[in-house]
Parts: structure tokens; C-alpha cells; sequence
């Protein structure tokens, strides 16, 4: 994700195994989860059958697909926790099983608050757009 965000534009999969110095079925399985988080988009040429990835600018997908992750996680904890005696490992697993109930009941007031961030800069940005392509200067004032 990190190449894709510092690209100015879209890259192969072969540019980004070479880049990253990995194998090219390990970026494609990759760029596909990102596709799938709506992290990255994928572009097809007409014609040929090569892809190029760009980073979306959907920056939320991010945050979504690590609650996600945490979701699942908190599945597989739960499940670990209750099959377990009493001891230091059913207690360590108690305190991730916390921290992910909290991490995800904080995950959704995190979104909405960055949300109405994101519009109010939107609306600041449209009021203070210069109108016909163009800012004011004092000598179009006087």
C-alpha cells in the first residue's frame, strides 16, 4: 500500500514486484485484498491484458479493513478464551478479547467524527474556492 500511496500514478504488478523486491504472485494477492478493501483501484488497458493498481482516495477503507481484521480476530478470541482453564493464558486472551471489544466500540464514533471532519474541511474548501477559475487581487477589487 505505502508504494501505491507515494506513486503520482498507477503501477504493474510486475513495477511493483520489482520495487518492493517480492515475488510477483505476492503482489497480486496483495493488490487483490487491497482492491477488495477499496484501498486501491484496479485499471485495465483496452486491449491488453495488463492491470495497473492506483491508490484510491478512500483512506477509510484503510481503518475498515483493520476493524475487520479485529472483528475476526475477536471471533477467534472469544472462541480460544471460552475453551480454556482458568490460568495466565485464558487471562492474557481476556485482556485482547477488552482491548478488542474497545479498540471496535471506539472504531465507530473514530469514523463518524472523521467524517464530519472531512465535510466541513469540504465545505471550507468550497466557500473559499476562487470563483471563475480565478482569485481576486486588489486591483480587480478597486
Amino acid at each position: 500500500m505505502g508504494l501505491l500511496l507515494l506513486s503520482d500514478g498507477p503501477l504493474s504488478l510486475d513495477e511493483i514486484a520489482r520495487q518492493l523486491q517480492m515475488s510477483r504472485s505476492m503482489v497480486s494477492v496483495a493488490a487483490r485484498e487491497l482492491e477488495r478493501a477499496g484501498i486501491a483501484r484496479r485499471l485495465s488497458t483496452p486491449g491488453s491484458r495488463l492491470v495497473r493498481y492506483e491508490a484510491s482516495g478512500n483512506m477509510e477503507g484503510l481503518f475498515e479493513a483493520q476493524f475487520s481484521r479485529i472483528r475476526d480476530s475477536l471471533s477467534w478470541t472469544k472462541r480460544a478464551e471460552a475453551g480454556l482453564s482458568h490460568g495466565s493464558a485464558r487471562a492474557r486472551l481476556r485482556v485482547l478479547r477488552e482491548l478488542h471489544e474497545f479498540w471496535l466500540a471506539e472504531s465507530d464514533g473514530i469514523m463518524r467524527r472523521w467524517s464530519n471532519l472531512r465535510a466541513a474541511h469540504a465545505r471550507r474548501a468550497s466557500v473559499s474556492a476562487p470563483r471563475g477559475g480565478r482569485r481576486s487581487t486588489r486591483k480587480d477589487v478597486a
